[in-house]
C-alpha cells in the first residue's frame, strides 16, 4: 500500500468519525426521539418529602446566599430538609451551615476529607426524603425548581431527574462565550437523548434521584456522570426537565477550565472502565450507542484531529482540497491560540471564544487519558469557580472587563440582567494601578514580541526562495514590496497620533481612536477599488504584466494590512505594552501559520497573496476585539474636531513618513521597472533587511517617542538628551557588531540564506547593510522630531528635497550603472538625510561638545566590533572549503567571544549591568531568587 492511499484512507476514516461525532450522532439521536419518543407520565399534584444536599468544600463565599435561596423555594416547608454536607472544610463554612440550624438546616461534617461523592453518600444515609435533590453551593435555583421536577417522578420508570442549566457569563471572557457555546449544543443532546432513551449524564449542580434507587458509589466516581447509568442498570430512566432552571457561572480563565474538565474527564474514564459492560449494546440497547457516541468516541476527538490534520497535510503538495482542508486546520489553531493570548491579557473575543474552548476542551480530553493511562485517579475536588471569583478583582487579566453584567433570580423567580452603562466602558481600558516601565523593560517587552515575529516569519522567503524559480520569486517579491510600500505610506501616520494623544486626551480616548480608523479604511478603499477595477495599473507600474491577474488580491490584501501598526500603536499609546507584545505575537503567529501554509502546501506566488489576504482579515479581526473592550461603542466617537486636531499633529510628520517610504522603495520600483523579474529577484535578495535590527528599532521608538513626548511637554530638554544618548549606547551593542560581522561574512550569509543562485547579489548586500549603522543616528532622531511637533516641516522639506535627487539620480544610474548604482544612491540618499536632519535635532536639543562624553560608549563599541570582526575573518580563513553555514556558524561563535571580551576590558558594561547580567544568568540556572534587576535606565 502506499504512502498516498494510505494517508487517504486515514484522512476520510478520521473525517467520517468526527463528523458522526458532532454532526451524525445529533442527527440520529434526534431521529429516534421524534420517530419513537419514550413519554413520561406527569402527575402535577405528586408532592413527596423532598431532601436537598448541598455539598460543600470551603464555600464561605457562596453558602449563605446559596442557603437562602434553598430555603426560598416554592415548596410545603413540612416536606423540605436541606442538608449540608461539608468535606471537612478548613474555612466559615461549617459556621454558615450551623448558623441557619433554626430555620431547619442540617450540617453533616466528614471526619476527613474524602470528596464530593464519599461526601454525597453520607448525606443521602441520613436523608429522611424519598426524592434527593443534589445541589452546588455555587448554583442558584428558580423557585419552581421542584413544582417542575417532582410530578416526573410519578412515573415509576423515572429514577433520577435533571433540571436544566444555564451558564451566565458576567465577565464576558473567551472562556465563558465558549463554554456557553458549547453548552448550549450539550442542551440539545440532553433533549433528545431524554425522550430517546435516558441520559448519560446529569448537571452536578441539579438533579433529583429516588432515595430507593441511589446506590451509593465509589469515592472516585463522578457522579453526575454514573448516576445516570446506575439508574439504567435498574431499568430505571434519567429524564431531563426544561422547565427546572438554575444558573451558573462559567470560569473565566483558561487554565481552570482545563484543571476541571481534566479531573470530571479522568474520572468518567474511570466511570466507564467499571461499567465497560453497559457499553454492549445487546445488553444496554440504545442507551449503549448513546455512550458510545457521546462518550467515548468524543473523547478520542484529539486523536481523529491528530490524524486529520497529519494526514491532510501528507496529502496537500498533491491536491489543492486536501492542501485547504490543511490550511483551514492550521488557521483555527492559530485562532485558537490567538484567543488564548489574548485573554491572557483581558482582552475577550466573541470571534475566536469558540476556536479557543474547542481546543481547550480536546486538550483536555487527550491530558485526562493519559492521567486515566497512567492511574491517576480524583476524589477530592477543588472549587476552581470560587477561586477565580475570589482573585477576580485582584487578576490583571480579569480586571479588565468592559462591562460588568450579574445575572440573579428576582424575588418571583424570574431571570434579571443588570448591564454596566456603557458610557462605563471606556473608563476600564484605563491601565489602573500599573508601574510604568522604564525604558529598557519597555523596549525589552516590544523586543521579545518582535523577535519572535520575526522567528516565525522570517522563514516565509527563504522557503519560497527554494519552491519558486527566479522569474516567480522576482514576482513575489514585487507583491511584497507594493504591499510593504501601501502599508508605510497610506496611513499617513495618522495611527501614530496615538501616541501624542492618547496620554494627553483621557476623555477622548474613544474618539482618538475612532478617526484613527476611519481614516485608516477611507485611505485603504481609496487605492484597493483602482486595483480592482483597473488592475492593468499594478502592472504598468512595476512592468510586469503577470501583475494584472494578482492585482485585485493585491488591493484586497492592503486594504486588510493598512492596520499593521495601529493595534499596536494604540495598545502602547494605552500604557499597555505587555498587552502589544502579545498582539504581536498572535498576530505573527497567525501570519506564519498561513504564509508557510501557503508556501509549502502550494509553492505559488497566488496562494501566497491569498495567504495574504487572510491574515489582514485575522489581524483586522483582533483590532476591532481590542477597541471594543478597551473603548467600548467606539464607532459613536467620531468628533471632527478631535480628527483634525490629530490631523493637524500627524499629517506633516505622515506626508514626511510618505516621502521617506517613496524614496525608501524608489530604487526598487526603479530596478523592477528597468529590469525583468528575475533580476529583480537578485537586487531584491541584495537589498535584504536583517529583520532584528528593524524589530530592535522599531521596539525602542514605541517607547521612546511617548517617553520624549512626556519629557518635552515638562520643559526637560536635559533629560531627553540624555535619554536619548542612553537609547544610542545601547543600539550601538547591537547594531555596530552585526553590521561588521555581516561585512565580513557576507558571502556565507548569502549562500546560506539563498542558496548559490543569488551570488549576484554579494555587492549589494554589502552596499546596504551600511544603512545599519546609519539607523542610530535616525532613531536618535526621530522621537525628538515627532515630540517637538513646531519642527515637523523641516524634515518634510528635507525628505522632499532629497526625494527628487534621488529620483533624477536613479533615473540616470539604472541605466548605465545597473543594480549597484541604484543601491549605492540610495544609501546615498539615506545617508544625507540622516546627518542633516541630526544636525537639526542637536541644534533643538542644544547639543553641545560638552555632551560628547554620553556617546563616547558608542565609539568604544565601534572598536569591539572591528577587533571580533577581525576575528572571524581569521576564523573564516582557517575554515577554507568547509560548508557556509559551518563556517558561519563557527565565525559567529569567535565574534561574540571576542566582542563580549573587548567590551569588558574596554569597562562598557556598567556595574550595574554586568550585575543584572549575572543576576538573569543566575535566575535562569535556578541558583539566584527572582528579584528585579536594577536597571540603568529606569
Amino acid at each position: 500500500m502506499s504512502v498516498e492511499i494510505a494517508a487517504n484512507i486515514v484522512f476520510w476514516l478520521s473525517a467520517a468519525a468526527l463528523a458522526y461525532a458532532y454532526l451524525g450522532y445529533p442527527l440520529l439521536v434526534a431521529a429516534v426521539a421524534s420517530l419513537r419518543p419514550r413519554c413520561v407520565r406527569r402527575d402535577e399534584k405528586f408532592s413527596p418529602r423532598v431532601s436537598v444536599v448541598i455539598t460543600a468544600y470551603n464555600e464561605e463565599r457562596d453558602l449563605a446566599a446559596k442557603l437562602e435561596n434553598t430555603l426560598a423555594l416554592d415548596y410545603p416547608k413540612d416536606l423540605l430538609e436541606i442538608i449540608v454536607a461539608s468535606d471537612c472544610s478548613s474555612d466559615r463554612t461549617d459556621e454558615i451551615a450551623r448558623s441557619f440550624a433554626a430555620r431547619g438546616v442540617r450540617l453533616h461534617r466528614q471526619a476527613e476529607r474524602r470528596g464530593k461523592t464519599a461526601a454525597q453518600n453520607a448525606a443521602v444515609e441520613l436523608a429522611r426524603g424519598d426524592i434527593i435533590l443534589f445541589s452546588d453551593a455555587t448554583t442558584l435555583y428558580r423557585s419552581d425548581v421542584l413544582r417542575a421536577m417532582l410530578p416526573n417522578f410519578a412515573d415509576s420508570s423515572i429514577g433520577c431527574v435533571a433540571g436544566r442549566l444555564i451558564y451566565v457569563d458576567p465577565a464576558r471572557s473567551s472562556v465563558g462565550q465558549g463554554a456557553r457555546s458549547y453548552w448550549g449544543y450539550e442542551t440539545f443532546l440532553k433533549r433528545n437523548e431524554s425522550r430517546a432513551s435516558s441520559l448519560i449524564g446529569v448537571s452536578g449542580c441539579l438533579y433529583a434521584v429516588r432515595r430507593d434507587a441511589y446506590v451509593p458509589l465509589y469515592e472516585e466516581a463522578c457522579s453526575d456522570f454514573i448516576i445516570a447509568t446506575k439508574m439504567v442498570e435498574q431499568n430505571l430512566r434519567a429524564v431531563y426537565e426544561p422547565a427546572a432552571v438554575c444558573t451558573e457561572e462559567t470560569n473565566r480563565r483558561s487554565d481552570r477550565e482545563m484543571r476541571m474538565r481534566v479531573r470530571v474527564i479522568t474520572q468518567t474514564f474511570t466511570d466507564l472502565w467499571r461499567h465497560r459492560a453497559m457499553l454492549n449494546p445487546l445488553r444496554g440497547g440504545f442507551y449503549s450507542v448513546q455512550l458510545l457516541s457521546h462518550k467515548v468516541l468524543r473523547y478520542l476527538v484529539p486523536v481523529l484531529l491528530v490524524a486529520v490534520l497529519s494526514s491532510s497535510a501528507a496529502l496537500a503538495p498533491r491536491s489543492v482540497f486536501f492542501a485547504l482542508v490543511a490550511a483551514s486546520q492550521l488557521l483555527f489553531y492559530a485562532a485558537a491560540v490567538a484567543s488564548l493570548l489574548l485573554e491572557r491579557a483581558g482582552v475577550h473575543s466573541r470571534l475566536l471564544a469558540l476556536p479557543q474552548y474547542f481546543v481547550l476542551a480536546n486538550a483536555a480530553a487527550l491530558a485526562a487519558c493519559y492521567k486515566f493511562a497512567r492511574g491517576e485517579r480524583y476524589a477530592r475536588w477543588e472549587p476552581i469557580r470560587e477561586q477565580a471569583h475570589a482573585t477576580a478583582s485582584a487578576t490583571a487579566d480579569e480586571a479588565t472587563d468592559d462591562s460588568t453584567r450579574a445575572t440573579t433570580f428576582d424575588a418571583t423567580g424570574e431571570t434579571s440582567v443588570e448591564t454596566a452603562d456603557e458610557t462605563t466602558v471606556a473608563a476600564a481600558g484605563e491601565p489602573v494601578g500599573k508601574k510604568a516601565l522604564s525604558l529598557t523593560a519597555g523596549a525589552a517587552w516590544m523586543m521579545l514580541a518582535r523577535s519572535f515575529a520575526f522567528a516565525l516569519t522570517f522563514a516565509v522567503p527563504l522557503l519560497l526562495v527554494r519552491r519558486l524559480s527566479q522569474t516567480e520569486f522576482g514576482l513575489y517579491k514585487q507583491i511584497v514590496l507594493v504591499v510593504t510600500t501601501g502599508v508605510m505610506i497610506l496611513p499617513l501616520g495618522v495611527f501614530m497620533s496615538a501616541y501624542y494623544f492618547l496620554p494627553r486626551e483621557r476623555e477622548r480616548r474613544r474618539q482618538i481612536v475612532c478617526n484613527i480608523l476611519l481614516f485608516n479604511l477611507a485611505v485603504g478603499l481609496v487605492v484597493c477599488l483602482p486595483l480592482i477595477t483597473r488592475p492593468q495599473l499594478l502592472a504598468a507600474l512595476l512592468h510586469n504584466p503577470e501583475l494584472v491577474a494578482l492585482a485585485p488580491l493585491v488591493g484586497v490584501a492592503l486594504l486588510l494590512w493598512i492596520n499593521t501598526s495601529t493595534l499596536e500603536a494604540v495598545a502602547v499609546a494605552n500604557g499597555e505594552l505587555k498587552l502589544a507584545t502579545l498582539f504581536i505575537v498572535a498576530d505573527q503567529l497567525a501570519k506564519a501559520v498561513l504564509l508557510l501554509s501557503a508556501a509549502i502546501l502550494f509553492g505559488t506566488v497566488r496562494a501566497v497573496v491569498l495567504a495574504m489576504i487572510a491574515h489582514g482579515a485575522f489581524e483586522c479581526a483582533l483590532l476591532l476585539a481590542y477597541v471594543r473592550s478597551r473603548f467600548g461603542a467606539f464607532w459613536r466617537g467620531f468628533e471632527f474636531e478631535t480628527l483634525r486636531a490629530q490631523l493637524a499633529y500627524a499629517l506633516p510628520l505622515g506626508v514626511a513618513a510618505v516621502v521617506a517610504g517613496i524614496y525608501l522603495y524608489l530604487d526598487n520600483y526603479f530596478v523592477s521597472y528597468r529590469f525583468t523579474p528575475a533580476e529583480y529577484a537578485i537586487y531584491a535578495t541584495g537589498c535584504f533587511n536583517i529583520p532584528l535590527v528593524d524589530l530592535l528599532a522599531a521596539s525602542v521608538n514605541s517607547v521612546m517617542i511617548p517617553r520624549v513626548s512626556q519629557l518635552q511637554s515638562a520643559g526637560a530638554r536635559r533629560e531627553i538628551v540624555v535619554l536619548v544618548a542612553r537609547m544610542t549606547r545601547k543600539l550601538a551593542a547591537f547594531n555596530l557588531p552585526l553590521y561588521f560581522f555581516l561585512l565580513v561574512m557576507a558571502r556565507e550569509f548569502i549562500v546560506t540564506l539563498f542558496t548559490t543562485n543569488y551570488l549576484a547579489s554579494l555587492p549589494i548586500f554589502v552596499i546596504n547593510i551600511t544603512l545599519i549603522p546609519l539607523g542610530l543616528i535616525g532613531a536618535a532622531y526621530d522621537p525628538v522630531i515627532r515630540a517637538y511637533a513646531e519642527h515637523r516641516y523641516f524634515l518634510l522639506r528635507v525628505r522632499v528635497v532629497l526625494l527628487a535627487a534621488l529620483a533624477a539620480a536613479l533615473w540616470y544610474v539604472t541605466k548605465n550603472y545597473g543594480l549597484v548604482g541604484a543601491i549605492t544612491v540610495m544609501l546615498a540618499v539615506n545617508a544625507a538625510e540622516r546627518f542633516v536632519v541630526g544636525w537639526r535635532v542637536r541644534g533643538i536639543l542644544e547639543v553641545s561638545w560638552r555632551d560628547l562624553p554620553l556617546f563616547k560608549d558608542v565609539g568604544k563599541i565601534a572598536v569591539c566590533s572591528i577587533l571580533a570582526a577581525s576575528a572571524a575573518l581569521a576564523a573564516r580563513a582557517a575554515l577554507f572549503g568547509v560548508k557556509p553555514l559551518f563556517v558561519l556558524a563557527a565565525c559567529a561563535a569567535a565574534f561574540g567571544v571576542v566582542y563580549a571580551v573587548a567590551l569588558l576590558l574596554l569597562g562598557v558594561p556598567s556595574a550595574e549591568e554586568r550585575e543584572a547580567v549575572l543576576r538573569r544568568a543566575a535566575r535562569l540556572l535556578r541558583l539566584a531568587p527572582t528579584r528585579g534587576a536594577v536597571d540603568p535606565l529606569s
